[in-house]
């Protein structure tokens, strides 16, 4: 380990790396910070660009030190009697195995490793750095169009076919970015793997409950989130869940009543926001009902025959999704 390094691992503040030589990049600034990591961008003497993703000391996960705002944060969760509660994860464990799960697979809409390190209290890895904005950044100032749904659809749809990578696990606009070249997927999300957890081994799942708030790795249902905020202009599960809230239970399907039930007694309530959902064309007027009902698709419901919110099978795989939304018209919109 040379100096720098032993610089850098003991430093636990956010802009530890900024002005250190790391390999063969200076350290230029700190690019941002999620629940586990941070990330920096260094460059070359020839100018070149590099990003690297750096795992929090223990004392540092679950906190910011930057003011960049976390709309909806990435979790470490463990199921515990009649709940689940944040998990004391190793961000060291958690960024070899998202190394490993991208290194697995070299696909041109997932990000692209170089170097991974792991050396106890220095745990890195150096990937390529990407221009463009992300998802969240496009959502926010507007520019968040159909057309990038349907990129961002046939790009899972493409990635689907690595079988080494499996779904991606925390789809969520913060984890998309958009460039002239297409999509790029970061920072892939885990569930049911063995992680370190305090006082010894256990399982824990990664990713963020507003979208999959079933706690299973469905990314079609994290996709069917981020069409409703493009279209309909609101994240569909953010409002505080309550009784006044939620839906009258004769416009709730017994079926999806029951399956919500079930899942709370499990201690899973991120569910429970599913009963405060409406027909997305009741929320904007823009909406029409076919457009609506692929909306709901997405998130496996429906509005059945009795005017209810319900259970639906939903699509089996991204190719359903582009086709389907290949097949919206542009004036529905």
């Amino acid at each position: 380990m040379n100096s720098h390094q032993k610089q850098i691992s003991k430093g636990a503040e956010s802009s530890s790396w900024v002005g250190l030589q790391v390999e063969d990049c200076a350290i230029q600034s700190a690019l941002g910070e999620g629940a586990f990591s941070w990330v920096y961008l260094g460059s070359t003497e020839d100018g070149s660009k590099a990003v690297f993703k750096v795992a929090k000391p223990a004392g540092s996960v679950g906190k910011f030190s930057s003011d960049i705002t976390q709309y909806f944060p990435t979790r470490a969760l463990v199921q515990m009697t009649g709940s689940y509660g944040d998990a004391r994860i190793d961000a060291s464990d958690l960024l070899i195995k998202q190394a490993e799960r991208l290194k697995s697979s070299p696909h041109k809409n997932l990000l692209q490793l170089e170097n991974v390190i792991n050396k106890g209290a220095l745990c890195y890895y150096r990937c390529e750095y990407l221009e463009g904005k992300t998802l969240r950044h496009l959502i926010q100032a507007g520019e968040a169009t159909p057309a990038t749904l349907l990129n961002l659809a046939r790009a899972m749809e493409d990635i689907a076919r690595e079988s080494n990578f499996g779904a991606h696990g925390d789809l969520k606009p913060d984890n998309i970015m958009v460039n002239q070249d297409g999509i790029k997927l970061i920072d892939p999300g885990y569930f049911g793997e063995v992680l370190d957890l305090d006082g010894g081994r256990g399982n824990a799942l990664v990713t963020t409950p507003a979208y999959y708030p079933n706690l299973i790795a469905d990314d079609i249902f994290a996709f069917g989130v981020i069409a409703w905020e493009i279209y309909v202009g609101q994240h569909p599960l953010t409002d505080d869940f309550s009784t006044a809230q939620r839906a009258a239970d004769d416009m709730i399907a017994p079926e999806l009543l029951t399956m919500v039930r079930a899942k709370e007694f499990t201690g899973n309530y991120f569910v429970s926001k599913l009963l405060q959902l409406r027909n997305p064309s009741e929320i904007n007027s823009k909406i029409s009902p076919t457009l609506g009902h692929l909306l709901l698709k997405l998130l496996r419901l429906k509005i059945n025959e009795k005017n209810r919110l319900a259970l639906d099978d939903g699509f089996e795989s991204f190719a359903g999704v582009v086709l389907a939304l290949s097949t919206i018209e542009s004036g529905f919109y």
